[in-house]
């Protein structure tokens, strides 16, 4: 009964206490410990990633400063982006770093590379040591220079890199969506002994239809089941490659 408020609908532009109104309170309020309040705040409508007008960051930033590591925890949860910069240039990284708040910025840069280190774990079973500076792991494959050789592929990977950063987005968190369903698939497999329990009900053959998408993104989401093991991971790979080049 204490939080029932998180099952109340978000504000709409005609409510008389607006996002914005409620991401303000959102970005003075992640200084201090109380997650209820903050929490209240986000399922009420606030923007995870508001960009105070006056103040010239987002609530990140403050929880950041303030070293406030589970207010930092419920912002990502929420969608906040570590790599967001202020208007003085500074991502909250920067601020927990300038406020001796090491484990903080450690955790935080964890959560900016959670798409690409899943990526890179599916691959070879290593993540990179983002504390020695190496933020991508981009292994290779014995007969990558051969791939590199094909047309198809050669034009696959153009196309790819031609793609706006929000497609390129869109894309990679597809394919995090993919690997995820192809581990679950495996583990499930692997847990069975083939039995009559092991039918074709037991497999997610592709990825759900996700009503919040459009048709030619869900569409797009489920062929990538269609990928072999080979061409999955050249993808993935491609992905990799192209998120460095893109951060560049």
């Amino acid at each position: 009964q204490m939080l029932a408020f998180v099952h109340r609908l978000p504000c709409r532009e005609d409510d008389s206490v607006t996002a914005k109104d409620l991401s303000k309170q959102l970005h003075s309020s992640v200084r201090t410990g109380n997650l209820e309040t903050c929490l209240r705040l986000l399922s009420l409508g606030a923007q995870a990633n508001f960009f105070h007008p006056e103040k010239g960051s987002t609530p990140l930033h403050v929880a950041s400063k303030a070293g406030q590591i589970l207010q930092a925890e419920l912002l990502a949860v929420y969608g906040a982006d570590p790599g967001t910069q202020d208007s003085s240039g500074k991502t909250p990284v920067d601020y927990a770093r300038q406020g001796g708040h090491h484990e903080l910025a450690e955790r935080l840069i964890e959560i900016q590379y959670e798409l690409t280190d899943r990526l890179a774990f599916y691959l070879c079973g290593r993540k990179p040591d983002h504390k020695s500076g190496q933020h991508f792991l981009i292994p290779q494959r014995a007969d990558r220079r051969l791939l590199d050789l094909s047309e198809l592929a050669k034009a696959a990977k153009k196309k790819l890199q031609s793609l706006s950063n929000h497609l390129f987005e869109e894309l990679a968190m597809d394919v995090y969506d993919e690997v995820d369903r192809r581990e679950t698939d495996a583990v499930w497999l692997a847990t069975q002994n083939h039995s009559t329990l092991v039918t074709e009900t037991t497999v997610v053959p592709f990825l759900p239809v996700n009503p919040e998408y459009s048709s030619t993104r869900n569409q797009g989401r489920q062929k990538l089941a269609r990928f072999n093991a080979h061409e999955f991971a050249t993808l993935v790979i491609d992905i990799l490659s192209d998120a460095k080049r893109r951060q560049q």
